[in-house]
């Protein structure tokens, strides 16, 4: 709660600190606190910093995008959008940087994602979809495409293999996202 509250005014620094005092105080946070950190600093315009926050609550086993049920999927339907948009961003940087000790997805198959069909949203209308798929045409280089999943996939979509490694190809460097592999530490202010 505490960390929400931080969230309105965009109040990074400070959910960063509260981060630190947890921590030396030996208490940990939960999925929706993890969530709520990693939100504040992507609507805070601090990509990096939220993309090594949702890394750290990976590491913790708190988060994570990778779906259950389907292997190499991904299931985003229990982020907020904000944590989604990060994950997603995680989930390919990770695919181009093929960190050891870390899944990572195969360009060479379709990365399916469980989005769900947007009936508890707001409107009873699907939100990350459109947010996803605008955050692939405007953030990635070549831009992304996100199709509907075909088969049984309902509230599911895919981004296809052949984008993928198109889009691969041309970033292998990693510049395409323009960031670092993650963090080794809770210091994110690194």
């Amino acid at each position: 709660a505490l960390l929400a509250a931080l969230t309105p005014q965009a109040r990074w620094v400070e959910a960063l600190s509260l981060l630190g005092g947890l921590e030396d105080d030996g208490l940990a946070l939960d999925s929706m606190g993890w969530g709520t950190l990693v939100a504040l600093l992507y609507a805070s315009g601090e990509l990096e910093h939220a993309k090594k926050a949702y890394r750290l609550a990976q590491d913790a086993k708190v988060l994570t995008p990778w779906a259950k049920r389907e292997r190499g999927g991904i299931d985003l339907h229990g982020h907020v959008v904000l944590t989604a948009l990060t994950a997603l961003h995680v989930v390919l940087q990770d695919m181009l940087m093929r960190p050891t000790g870390r899944y990572f997805h195969e360009p060479s198959r379709d990365l399916l994602l469980v989005l769900g069909r947007g009936t508890n949203s707001a409107g009873g209308r699907p939100i990350l979809a459109p947010q996803l798929t605008t955050l692939l045409r405007k953030d990635f280089d070549p831009p992304l495409d996100l199709v509907p999943a075909t088969g049984n996939f309902i509230g599911a979509w895919v981004i296809p293999s052949g984008h993928l490694l198109r889009w691969a190809a041309a970033n292998r460097s990693g510049n395409a996202l323009r960031s670092a592999a993650g963090a080794t530490s809770t210091d994110l202010s690194r």
